[in-house]
């Protein structure tokens, strides 16, 4: 139960008795009594979220069972994890969902926020890979994700495609069956919740002067790390010229042995920016 519901559901109650009192005994006197407690529960059903938020985060719970075992069963980062680092993992993809909106396209607000919850967990997990060895737990600017059911179109983008990054409205867009594709089918595919949100890492996070600059040369050597070409990841992201921090992001995490020998000096920025080295697969946490 959320911990706004210790407080709704006490005071509902007593509201509730005070309103049974007064149709009972026939008695407006007690209503009266009943308005401000009505009032408190409003608010707090109102504030709810940023009430669980600030509590949660006091007191952080992993993620339930049933979420834990998919990533068990479909992120080999997570599985190699020492016990400790599970546990830190699971309450950062907790917090990652407890933070931030996820909804679908559609102008029914019943069904809006009907989003599965293993894809909610595919951008969680993502967030909580990138943000594993630093204090934040969500992107401060971007808190909105929208999962279409196939792929889309939109006014930047008219073509269809499977991720975007929409910085005026803070969202981020993924194509549901990309997404969970990208993460059932590791490392063979790339994963588009990486790429994007890595993107907005480093638009949004302080990095210290450790983001790479990156430019068309390197493609080359992404290559070679990943076997995956330029127009494969196109492919996938189903926009041309893709975001090469996005892109090495993706290949630091996945691939990072084969990183490491061909652009040791780009790896070692983006183990400082992430303050991970994922070559260290059960603590990759530096400092």
């Amino acid at each position: 139960m959320k911990p706004s519901n210790y407080i709704t559901i006490p005071f509902g109650i007593i509201s509730l008795l005070f309103i049974a009192e007064a149709f009972l005994k026939d008695d407006h006197v007690w209503a009266l009594y009943a308005a401000p407690i009505i009032i408190i529960v409003a608010g707090v059903f109102v504030m709810s979220p940023q009430i669980d938020w600030f509590i949660l985060k006091k007191n952080p719970k992993p993620l339930p069972t049933v979420l834990e075992n998919l990533l068990f069963q479909n992120q080999p980062y997570f599985k190699k994890l020492s016990p400790e680092m599970k546990t830190l993992y699971s309450k950062k993809s907790a917090l990652f969902l407890l933070g931030n909106n996820f909804f679908r396209p559609t102008s029914d607000e019943n069904e809006r926020n009907k989003v599965p919850e293993d894809l909610k967990l595919i951008v969680a997990a993502a967030a909580a890979q990138i943000l594993l060895g630093r204090e934040e737990v969500y992107f401060s600017k971007f808190d909105n994700y929208m999962i279409c059911p196939n792929t889309f179109p939109t006014p930047i983008h008219p073509t269809q495609h499977n991720s975007e990054l929409f910085a005026p409205d803070s969202v981020i867009i993924f194509s549901a069956p990309a997404l969970l594709h990208g993460f059932t089918q590791q490392p063979r595919v790339f994963q588009l919740a990486i790429y994007e949100l890595s993107r907005v890492f480093f638009s949004t996070l302080s990095t210290k002067n450790s983001t790479p600059a990156l430019d068309e040369s390197h493609w080359h050597f992404l290559e070679n790390i990943s076997g995956m070409t330029k127009s494969f990841v196109e492919s996938t992201i189903g926009l041309a010229n893709p975001d090469l921090i996005g892109v090495a992001t993706h290949h630091f995490f996945v691939f990072p042995q084969k990183f490491n020998q061909i652009l040791p000096d780009v790896f070692q920025l983006l183990c400082n920016a992430f303050n991970q080295n994922p070559l260290k697969e059960m603590n990759p946490i530096i400092a």
